[in-house]
């Protein structure tokens, strides 16, 4: 860490803990005049250090200490004209009171007319009198232009009354731990203009992406099976909070919640927006979101998760790859080295969910099926048991030359990819020589990739008011909306028109002087200007062909994927035969589905 001083010089203080790795320094706290407060991650969680401002010399402080103080979500904090300091947060500002020891919210978004998008990078400077004053600097919407960035001082008073007084309240709960810029702007523009409704913010389930300090994982599984069991526990607050009737009635980016499709917790969609058109809008991939014919969850913008490498690599179905034709891939294009780096039990759970409409119908299990012993044969036979960890990854796949990466992070020929965007797909196209095509995971029909939502909506089966929820969802699916999210590579737009205008704009950009240099710079660490790969628009013909192959929307029911991953490895390691296993493992599951009902 290095410190500034008032005079200019450039001080280095060295944090580190015996017996600990400390890889970052997230914020820093003036306690008085004299002091500071240092808070680290390290690989056994968050530490902290008082740092005498004065001499510059570091002390360890008791981490007992400071169990009070939650530092997630926390980057720069401010002291306050009463000495507290004061931190902005995905929510609003936070007061800390390092006398006391208290954390209190002071100021909540939600309590303003303001976009959340324009302060959500803010540093909270003062909370005095009835005025809160936050430095920002709002980010650009255009994604494929170069644009300067003004910053400004926010300044929020008091209002005399509360110009929503009266509106009834919808509560809107977002999966994700920041609210998109346009859907921030979507609130705003919507409780501007609705005279009856409010849609508020809820944070009540927060404490579900709170750690002990920070989570520190040492392979893709371990990672893998948290997250299984992290959704599995915020599914049951939200479905347990939606039968009593306190649920939130909106609910944004929980179609990875696969718990929630159900007719008990969310409603359908299907009818609601109107008459979708093949021609304006993906509709397979509307389509490929419907569990049982019905749609719980609607995908406003998308990701696309599968292989990508060259179109000649492709299976019989020129989408995909049965698992012999991906056999016969991995041990020749790939030379035996797998592209997807799970063990054997997230792999297994990774190819069930991209087949679950096969082995789950009409909330019945049906495990002992060709195609689910296809599966697991394929998977006991290809994988290895447990997946790569990080330092494997590492050494394997790129080398460090001084601060720059030089190689990538998989073979030319292939990466297993989630895209979230334009960028994505013209950066690992750029990386790869002109690989383009994105297949299909390991399966038993060689279906097509799979859609994974980057934004989605849904509205709870006991919603206050469906109408004024639905209208919101309409908001998000308008044309002008549409275009912003497309502009700003919010992920690919359900709507094709603002798809392709914004992929045509990239291909202007990605060949312009500066995008060269953004591709380039981020792929290899070469120098700046290094000319790369040429686009022309085709490449959107080509991307839009394979949106158009998309066969399914992932959608992971965690409570199964952790009922996989126990009861799998006993087939794999070969402690039971696989009818055992399918017995035990059907059970679990149909157990689980009667209970949802």
């Amino acid at each position: 860490m290095q410190i500034i001083t008032p005079d200019h010089k450039v001080v280095p203080v060295d944090v580190k803990k015996d017996g600990d790795d400390v890889f970052n320094v997230d914020v820093i706290f003036t306690i008085d005049d004299g002091t500071a407060l240092v808070a680290a991650e390290a690989s056994k969680g968050m530490v902290f250090f008082n740092l005498d401002l004065n001499t510059l010399q570091i002390t360890e402080a008791g981490p007992e200490d400071y169990k009070w103080l939650d530092c997630r979500d926390i980057f720069i904090a401010h002291r306050g004209s009463d000495g507290a300091s004061y931190v902005s947060t995905t929510n609003g500002v936070t007061r800390i009171d390092f006398k006391n020891k208290t954390m209190e919210e002071c100021f909540n978004y939600g309590q303003s007319a303001v976009n959340r998008g324009d302060v959500k990078l803010g540093e909270a400077v003062d909370v005095n009198d009835g005025t809160v004053i936050i430095y920002t600097q709002p980010l650009s919407f255009k994604a494929f232009e170069q644009s300067q960035k003004q910053s400004a001082v926010l300044v929020f008073k008091k209002a005399a009354q509360n110009p929503h007084a009266g509106k009834s309240i919808l509560e809107l709960f977002n999966a994700d731990t920041q609210m998109d810029d346009m859907v921030s702007d979507a609130i705003f523009r919507f409780n501007e203009s609705s005279s009856e409704y409010y849609i508020e913010v809820t944070d009540r389930y927060d404490k579900f992406f709170a750690t002990d300090g920070m989570m520190v994982f040492d392979s893709f599984d371990a990672k893998e099976e948290k997250l299984y069991e992290m959704k599995k526990a915020l599914s049951d607050e939200l479905t347990t909070d939606i039968m009593n009737g306190d649920g939130p009635d909106i609910l944004i980016n929980t179609s990875s919640f696969g718990q929630l499709n159900n007719p008990n917790y969310l409603a359908d969609l299907s009818k609601s927006t109107g008459d979708l058109s093949s021609d304006k809008y993906f509709t397979n991939i509307i389509e490929g979101a419907k569990v049982n014919g019905t749609l719980y969850q609607m995908p406003v913008t998308f990701a696309i998760k599968g292989i990508q490498t060259d179109s000649k690599n492709a299976g019989s179905s020129g989408a995909g790859f049965t698992t012999a034709e991906y056999e016969q891939f991995l041990s020749g294009t790939l030379n035996g080295k797998d592209v997807i780096t799970y063990g054997q039990t997230v792999y297994f759970s990774t190819l069930f969910n991209a087949m679950s409409d096969t082995f789950i119908k009409n909330g019945k299990a049906d495990l002992g099926t060709p195609e689910f012993r296809e599966l697991a044969e394929f998977v006991k036979n290809n994988v290895s048991e447990t997946g790569k960890d990080w330092n494997e990854s590492f050494d394997d796949d790129f080398q460090i030359d001084g601060d720059a990466f030089t190689g990538n992070f998989v073979p030319d020929e292939a990466q297993f990819v989630t895209h979230y965007g334009i960028y994505n797909f013209f950066y690992a196209a750029s990386s790869m020589n002109g690989c383009t095509d994105i297949l299909g995971l390991p399966s038993t029909d060689g279906r097509g990739p799979m859609a994974s939502a980057n934004l989605s909506v849904a509205i709870s089966s006991q919603a206050y008011n469906f109408d004024a929820c639905n209208d919101f969802l309409k908001l998000l699916l308008s044309d002008d909306v549409q275009m912003n999210l497309a502009m700003a590579d919010s992920g690919f737009t359900i709507n094709r028109n603002a798809f392709r205008t914004a992929c045509s704009e990239a291909v202007k950009y990605y060949n312009t002087a500066a995008g060269q240099v953004s591709l380039a710079w981020e792929i290899s660490g070469e120098t700046p200007g290094k000319e790369g790969t040429k686009f022309a628009e085709d490449t959107v013909d080509t991307l839009e062909g394979i949106i158009l192959s998309c066969s399914k929307m992932s959608s992971p029911d965690s409570e199964i994927n952790i009922i996989l991953v126990e009861e799998m490895p006993a087939y794999f390691t070969g402690q039971k035969d696989l009818d055992q296993v399918i017995k035990i493992t059907q059970d679990r599951i149909q157990k689980v589905l009667d209970e949802r009902g």
